[in-house]
C-alpha cells in the first residue's frame, strides 16, 4: 500500500526577491511537487528494478529535481587598464579581490575571464577552468609577433624619418612588445636579436624557427588537451592558483579563464565576461576580444567619470568595434556606459560646473555636522548624506552630457548610463561588520553605510543586471511547469493506465504502435527534407544572385583606391600598419578604407539578410504547423485502442515541445545568420575581407617608391592573379560555404527535434504497453495513486497561476 505523505524536505538556498524570485519560486514549487510524487512512487516494489518502466519514470524525476535553468546572458565588460573594471567586477560579485590585476599586469589584461554561477557538479567554493589558444591561434599569435617586430626593424632609416612621430612610436612599442614576449616564452632559444633584425631573413623562415621552439614547451602536469581545471576555497587561493598559469612564458597562450562561484548577481543566469582592452598591441589578441565581444548579449563600456564624455577608449570601442551607429552590433545586443570612480570629485568644481547642486542643502548639512561635533555626537550619517549630494549631482550632470554626446548614435537602440564608485561600496561593506554592542555610534555607522551603498550606485547597477534575463527566466519556469513537469505527470498516468489493461490488450497495443511509429517517422523525415529544400531555394534566389554584380564591386573598389593615391607615403604606411583603419593629421578623422572598398557590395546586400531570414522563418513556421498535423492524426490511427484517451491528452504538451525546439533552432539560425552577415558586411579582424587582406597587411615594405608599391600591391589583392585570389570571389566562397553549412546544420537540428519527439512517443507507447501483470500495483493502490497524481496537477496549476501574476506585475 502507498503512503499519501512525501518528504518534500530538500534543502534549497533561500531566494532573494530581487534575483528573479518569481521564476525561481515557481521552479522550486515544481521540484517540491516532483519530489512528493517520486517519493510515493519509490514505495512500489518495481522502483528498484532497473528494467521496469517505473524506474525510467523515477530517473526523469531525478533529472527534474537536479534541474538548473539553462538561461544565460553574457555581459562583456571592456575598458582600458586602470579604469576600475576589476574593482567593478568585485563589487558586483560582492567578493573582495577576486578580479585583481596581478603582478603581471599585461597578462591579466590580455586574457578573457568569465565569472559564472556554480553548477550542480561544482563542490568547491570556486572552480576554475583555464583554456589555452588552440594550435592555429598560437600560430597566428606567433606569426603576428614576428610581423610586428620586423615591421619596425626592417625599415630603412630614410623611411623611419618620413614617418609621423606618433606612428613611429606605435611601431616601436609593438616591436618591443613582440621581442619581450618572445624572450619571455622562449628564454633559452631567443638569444640573438640581430638574427631577427636581419632584412635578408624572410618572415616565414623566422616563423618556422619559432614554431620549432614551440614544440619544446613543457606544459604543467595538470593540463589536459591544453586546459586545466582547478578548485579553491576562497578568493585568495583562487587568485594564487590562476597566477601560476600567468607566468611569463605561459600567459600569451592563455585564452580564457572561467571562474564558477556563488554570487547573487550570477544566479539569474548572468555571465560577467572581463574582456581585454582594444589597445592591446597584438592584433591576434584583439581578434579574440572582437570575437567574444560580438558573442555577448550586453556590452558594458567602463570609463572613469572624469573623462567619460571625451574618453578615447570609449570612442574607439563605439566607432571601431561597434560601428558609428551601432551598425556592427547584433540586433539584440545592448550597450551600457559605466562611469567609475564617481567619488573622485572636487567640491568647488561641482559647485562651479554642475547646475543642479542645492547649495541650501549643503549649508544645512554643514551646520548639522558642526552642531553634532560640538555636542560630541557621531557625524557618519551626516557626512554620508553630504557626500551623496555632491556625487548624485555630478552623476546626473555627467549622464546628461553622455546622452547628448551619444544620443544621435543610438539609431533606435537604447543606450544606458550608470555612475558607480567601487571605493564607496567597499568602504560601506567594511562599515557593515556587525557590532556586538548597539550604541548611538554603531547605529550611526550602519545608517551611514546604507547611505554610502546607495551613493555607490553598485546596488542600482546590480539590480539592472539581474533584470536583464528575468523575462527569459520566467519563460523557462513556465516551460518547466507546463512541459517538463507535465511530462512526468503524463508518464506516470501512462504507467498507471497500463496497469488496468489485460495481457491480450498489451500484445495488440505493441502491434498497433509499431505501425504508427513508422508512419510518424516517415512524416517527420519528409518535413525535415522539405524545409531544407525550401531554405536552399531561398538562398539561391536571394543571396547567390547578388554575386552576379562582382564585376561592378571590383570596379568600385579600385576607384576607391584611386581616391587615396594622392596620399603621402607616410600616410599610406600608417594605414597599412593599422590594417586599413586609422586616422592621421593629414587624412583627418578616423576612416576605414576596407569598408570603403566594400561599399558597393554592402549596398547590394543591405536588405538581403532580413529577406532571407524572413523566408527561412516561414520554413520554420511551416515545419511547426506540419508537425502539429502529423501528431494530430495519432488519435485517429489509435482509435479503439485502450490508451487513446490518455494519449490524446498529451498532444498539447507534445506540440509545445516541438514548438520550443523549433523556436530554439530558429533563434540559433538567426544568430548564426547575423554572424555570417556580420563577417560579410563588416571589417573586423575575422571578417571575410580581412581574412583576404590579412596576409597583405603582414607584408613589410620600405625604401624609395614606397607609396607606388603599396598602391600596386593593394590593387593586386583586389583583382587577383595566378597566385592571389580575387577579393570578391574569395568573399563569395566564404559566404556560400557558411550559408550552406548553416542550412545543413538547421536541417539536422530539425531532424533531431523530430527524432526526440518520436523517441518520446515510443517511450510513452512502451509505458502504455505495461509492466508484467504480477508486478503491477493492486486496484486499491492504483486509486490512491490516481488521486495523488490529480493533487500534484492541482498544485502545479496553482504554481503556474502565481507565476503568471508575478510576470504581469513586472511587465
Amino acid at each position: 500500500m502507498f503512503s499519501l505523505t512525501g518528504s518534500g524536505s530538500r534543502e534549497r538556498t533561500s531566494v532573494n526577491e530581487t534575483h528573479g524570485e518569481g521564476a525561481q519560486r515557481a521552479i522550486s514549487a515544481g521540484k517540491d511537487i516532483c519530489e512528493l510524487l517520486a517519493d510515493i512512487l519509490r514505495q512500489s516494489p518495481l522502483a528498484n528494478n532497473g528494467e521496469s518502466n517505473l524506474s525510467h519514470i523515477l530517473t526523469l524525476a531525478d533529472e527534474l529535481l537536479n534541474y538548473q535553468s539553462p538561461v544565460e546572458f553574457k555581459i562583456g565588460l571592456v575598458g582600458d587598464s586602470g579604469v576600475g573594471k576589476s574593482s567593478l567586477i568585485n563589487s558586483l560579485l560582492d567578493v573582495k579581490s577576486l578580479a585583481k590585476t596581478g603582478g603581471n599586469a599585461r597578462a591579466c589584461t590580455s586574457i578573457v575571464t568569465e565569472y559564472r554561477r556554480k553548477r550542480a557538479s561544482d563542490s568547491a567554493a570556486f572552480t576554475i577552468e583555464i583554456d589555452c589558444l588552440d594550435n592555429q591561434e598560437i600560430e597566428e599569435l606567433l606569426h603576428q609577433i614576428i610581423v610586428d617586430y620586423r615591421r619596425y626593424h626592417a625599415r630603412s632609416s630614410s623611411s623611419l624619418q618620413d614617418e609621423e612621430g606618433d606612428e613611429l612610436r606605435q611601431l616601436r612599442v609593438k616591436a618591443q612588445w613582440a621581442w619581450d614576449t618572445l624572450k619571455a616564452v622562449f628564454e633559452d632559444q631567443c638569444t640573438e636579436e640581430a638574427y631577427f633584425k636581419n632584412p635578408n631573413i624572410e618572415i616565414n623562415e623566422l616563423h618556422r624557427l619559432v614554431q620549432g621552439w614551440k614544440t619544446t614547451l613543457d606544459w604543467p602536469a595538470e593540463f589536459n588537451n591544453r586546459g586545466a581545471t582547478l578548485t579553491a576555497v576562497n578568493p585568495a587561493e583562487c587568485e594564487a592558483k590562476i597566477e601560476r598559469y600567468l607566468k611569463p612564458w605561459m600567459w600569451p597562450f592563455i585564452k580564457t579563464t572561467r571562474i564558477y562561484l556563488n554570487a547573487p548577481v550570477l544566479q539569474s543566469g548572468i555571465v560577467l565576461v572581463d574582456l581585454p582592452g582594444f589597445r592591446d598591441v597584438n592584433t591576434a589578441r584583439i581578434k579574440v576580444t572582437e570575437q567574444r565581444l560580438y558573442q555577448c548579449d550586453e556590452i558594458f563600456i567602463v570609463t572613469p567619470i572624469i573623462r567619460a564624455d571625451a574618453d578615447a577608449s570609449v570612442e574607439n570601442v563605439m566607432i571601431r568595434q561597434l560601428g558609428r551607429n551601432f551598425s556592427s552590433l547584433r540586433r539584440s545586443q545592448g550597450v551600457t556606459i559605466i562611469c567609475t570612480k564617481s567619488e573622485d570629485l572636487q567640491e568647488f568644481e561641482v559647485l562651479r560646473d554642475v547646475p543642479n547642486v542645492n547649495l541650501g542643502d549643503v549649508e544645512d548639512l554643514d551646520k548639522q555636522i558642526e552642531e553634532a561635533m560640538e555636542n560630541g555626537q557621531p557625524t557618519n550619517l551626516l557626512d554620508a548624506r553630504r557626500k551623496h549630494l555632491f556625487v548624485f549631482a555630478r552623476n546626473e550632470y555627467v549622464g546628461a552630457l553622455l546622452r547628448r554626446h551619444y544620443g544621435d548614435r543610438v539609431n533606435g537602440r537604447e543606450i544606458n548610463f550608470f555612475c558607480v564608485s567601487n571605493a564607496l561600496y567597499l568602504d560601506a561593506r567594511r562599515q557593515q561588520v556587525p557590532s556586538r554592542n548597539i550604541s548611538l555610534l554603531s547605529t550611526d555607522r550602519e545608517k551611514a553605510a546604507q547611505k554610502m551603498l546607495k551613493t555607490s550606485g553598485i546596488l542600482e547597477l546590480r539590480q539592472f543586471i539581474i533584470r536583464i534575463p528575468e523575462l527569459s527566466q520566467i519563460d523557462e519556469a513556465q516551460r518547466f511547469l507546463g512541459t517538463k513537469l507535465q511530462t512526468l505527470f503524463d508518464k506516470t498516468e501512462f504507467w498507471l493506465a497500463a496497469s488496468l489493461s489485460s495481457a491480450s490488450n498489451r500484445q495488440t497495443t505493441r502491434e498497433i504502435l509499431e505501425v504508427v511509429k513508422m508512419e510518424l517517422k516517415d512524416g517527420f523525415d519528409h518535413l525535415a527534407e522539405s524545409t531544407h529544400d525550401g531554405m536552399i531555394h531561398a538562398k539561391i534566389d536571394l543571396l547567390q544572385a547578388q554575386f552576379t554584380s562582382m564585376g561592378i564591386w571590383e570596379r568600385y573598389a579600385l576607384s576607391a583606391v584611386e581616391n587615396w593615391e594622392g596620399w603621402f607615403a607616410a600616410t599610406w604606411a600608417a594605414f597599412w600598419n593599422h590594417e586599413g583603419a586609422h586616422s592621421t593629421p593629414s587624412v583627418g578623422e578616423y576612416r576605414d578604407w576596407n569598408s570603403e572598398i566594400l561599399e558597393a557590395m554592402v549596398n547590394d546586400f543591405r536588405d538581403k539578410e532580413a529577406a532571407f531570414r524572413e523566408q527561412c522563418g516561414r520554413q520554420f513556421t511551416s515545419f511547426k504547423s506540419s508537425a502539429h498535423r502529423v501528431l494530430s492524426v495519432l488519435p485517429e490511427r489509435l482509435a479503439g485502442w485502450h490508451g487513446v484517451e490518455v494519449f490524446d491528452r498529451t498532444l498539447p504538451r507534445r506540440r509545445r515541445e516541438i514548438d520550443y525546439d523549433v523556436d530554439r533552432i530558429t533563434a540559433l539560425f538567426d544568430g548564426e545568420l547575423q554572424n555570417i552577415f556580420h563577417d560579410l558586411l563588416n571589417t573586423h579582424s575575422t571578417s571575410y575581407v580581412m581574412r583576404h587582406f590579412k596576409p597583405m597587411y603582414n607584408e613589410t615594405y620600405s625604401g624609395p617608391g614606397l607609396r607606388k608599391r603599396l598602391i600596386k600591391r593593394f590593387k593586386l589583392q583586389i583583382t587577383g592573379d595566378r597566385v592571389i585570389a580575387n577579393l570578391f570571389r574569395e568573399i563569395r566562397r566564404d559566404f556560400t560555404t557558411s550559408t550552406d553549412y548553416l542550412i545543413m546544420e538547421a536541417a539536422e537540428m530539425l531532424k533531431g527535434a523530430s527524432d526526440r519527439c518520436l523517441e518520446q512517443v515510443g517511450s510513452d507507447f512502451e509505458l502504455l504497453h505495461g509492466e508484467a501483470a504480477h508486478a503491477s500495483p493492486d486496484n486499491g493502490a492504483l486509486d490512491q495513486l490516481f488521486h495523488i497524481l490529480e493533487g500534484a496537477r492541482s498544485r502545479r496549476d496553482i504554481a503556474k497561476r502565481e507565476l503568471g501574476v508575478y510576470s504581469n506585475n513586472i511587465m
